[in-house]
Formats: C-alpha cells, sequence, structure tokens
C-alpha cells in the first residue's frame, strides 16, 4: 500500500475540507431572507458566507499543522531507546513520527504510548511496517502503555502475524 506525503495528505484534506466548504457557503433558500431581516446588499451576504468558510477552512488547517507534530521526548534507559509520544499516532503524524523512529540507534525502540488517544489505519501502519524494517536489521520495536482503546483499534488494523510487540 503506497502512502501519501505529508504535502500531498495535507493537499487532498484541502481539498475536501475546500469542498465541503464551498458546497456550505453556496446561496441556499435561506439567503434572501437573510438578505432582507438584515438588510445586508447581496456582496455583503456572500462577504459573510465567505468569511464563514475561509475561518473554519483556516481553523482546521492550523489544527492539522499543530497534531500533525506530537510531542515526543527521547531518553535512553538501559538498553531501550525510549521515545514518549504525546498526542495522536494518526496520518498526518506519520511521517515525523516515522523519521524519528528511523533516527534511533537503540537495539530495542520502544514507543510509551501512555499519553497516545488515537491511532488510525496510517498510524497503525507506519509502526507495523517499521517494526518489520527494524525486525530486519535485528532490532525491535515495541508499543508499551497504551490505552485500551488504542490496543483495540492496533488489534483491528494490523490483525495476524503482527511483528510490533505491544506491552
Amino acid at each position: 500500500m503506497n502512502r501519501l506525503s505529508q504535502p500531498r495528505a495535507y493537499a487532498l484534506v484541502t481539498a475536501v475540507i475546500g469542498l465541503a466548504l464551498f458546497a456550505s457557503a453556496t446561496p441556499s433558500p435561506l439567503y434572501g431572507t437573510y438578505r432582507e431581516l438584515w438588510g445586508f446588499s447581496p456582496a455583503v451576504m456572500t462577504l459573510v458566507y465567505a468569511t464563514y468558510a475561509f475561518g473554519v477552512l483556516a481553523s482546521l488547517l492550523l489544527y492539522l499543522r499543530r497534531t500533525s507534530q506530537p510531542r515526543v521526548e527521547r531518553w535512553q534507559a538501559s538498553e531501550e531507546e525510549v521515545l514518549r509520544v504525546e498526542g495522536s499516532i494518526f496520518f498526518g503524524a506519520c511521517d515525523y513520527l516515522q523519521r524519528l523512529i528511523q533516527a534511533s540507534q537503540g537495539r530495542r525502540l520502544v514507543l510509551d504510548a501512555r499519553h497516545v488517544n488515537f491511532i488510525d489505519f496510517a498510524g497503525a501502519h507506519m509502526l507495523q511496517q517499521e517494526a518489520r524494517r527494524l525486525a530486519g536489521e535485528g532490532r525491535h520495536l515495541v508499543l508499551r502503555h497504551a490505552r485500551p482503546r488504542v490496543r483495540e483499534e492496533l488489534a483491528k488494523q494490523i490483525g495476524e502475524g503482527a511483528v510490533l510487540q505491544v506491552e
């Protein structure tokens, strides 16, 4: 399965949200009623609808940008390299987390997931892919302290034959 690069994923999400907002901002049957009720010209009403659409789109894009780089603490504990992830492991954060995993040096890399609330298919797939890569190098990827919801989602997404160890 091919994954989209982060810029293409953002572009796709932006296009989908933009289409939804465009559809919601097109004149509705109430457009005339609102114009008469408030006494606005057609240009002002269009500006009101456009401002709403652009505001929502900007908020969503800022949220995606903020969540695409979850806070990660890194430290060495005996023979383990630990990455504590604070945020969701989802399509928008996959590239960032994958780069951190690939930069690791320890024989046993532990992702401390006690502060991870959500994981989607792309996140589960990336973790499994990195676990396979590390196993090929004689190393291990371990997900530790995952919340029940995250464990359930991982089990559902990865299924049998998982290389990723969950403790």
